[in-house]
């Protein structure tokens, strides 16, 4: 009966715009969110949420070669309530 979600989250950083250290900004950012959401217990309104859980993460250099970005997957199961 339970439902799996994958929820992914983007993170953009231009250092030359925002002051900060691109690559290590970025970084700095995603484990922000791993830590608030590895294993978080939430509320869905509804639903259960069984666990949710970091799947994986990876940080680039876009191909306008100013721009850092990260994405972070995660991997949510539910139930109804």
């Amino acid at each position: 009966a339970g439902t799996e979600h994958i929820l992914v989250i983007s993170i953009h950083d231009q250092p030359a715009t925002t002051g900060h250290r691109g690559f290590k900004r970025v970084k700095q950012i995603m484990a922000s969110i791993h830590d608030t959401l590895h294993n978080a217990l939430l509320t869905v309104s509804g639903q259960t949420l069984v666990n949710l859980r970091f799947v994986d993460g990876e940080t680039v250099r876009d191909p306008d070669g100013v721009t850092y970005h990260g994405t972070v997957r995660y991997r949510a199961v539910t139930q109804p309530t």
